[in-house]
């Protein structure tokens, strides 16, 4: 198993690939110490429920594909689609839809923490993990403690949204 941890250290933004043999390492970028948990379960049977980072139990899977090459697909595919629309009368669209369930059913998952974005490769996730659910990353959407590239880098400097028991920090 892999996990990429993210530096909660303010603007940071580093982040390292640690292993159930490699559990700690230093940011690249500040050289604050990053580290992992590894659960018993994760160790024998390779299996998480339980972020290997924070501990948090709120884990979904994803499919491990970078989202900047997934979007520069999905313009270029429209585009052509748009301009050969009428020589195939509009079948390159359902091509491209065909396209798309390939590479969603074929390329590997991984599975992100909800509160600290730690993306677990390689694991068997637990059962009870599902797919992106916005009511649960709603639950972190305002916290000062979400890390990650996802973090909201103004609560952390105080200057942002409230803790969510409402009292200041």
């Amino acid at each position: 198993m892999r996990v990429r941890v993210w530096c909660e250290n303010g603007e940071c933004g580093g982040s390292a690939w640690l292993t159930l043999e490699r559990v700690q390492s230093p940011c690249p970028r500040c050289g604050v110490a990053l580290a992992i948990q590894p659960t018993a379960e994760a160790r024998e049977r390779n299996t998480i429920d339980l972020c290997q980072h924070c501990a948090g139990p709120n884990l979904y899977t994803e499919v491990h594909f970078p989202q900047s090459l997934g979007c520069l697909t999905i313009g270029l595919s429209a585009v052509l689609a748009i301009l050969f629309a009428r020589a195939t009368y509009g079948l390159s669209f359902l091509a491209i839809m065909i396209a798309d369930l390939v590479l969603y059913r074929v390329l590997p998952r991984r599975i992100v923490c909800y509160k600290c974005v730690a993306y677990h490769l390689d694991a068997l996730p637990h059962p009870k993990i599902r797919e992106h659910n916005l009511l649960i990353s709603g639950k972190y959407a305002d916290r000062k403690d979400v890390g990650g590239p996802a973090g909201h880098p103004e609560d952390r400097s105080g200057s942002g949204h409230s803790p969510p028991n409402g009292k200041s920090a």
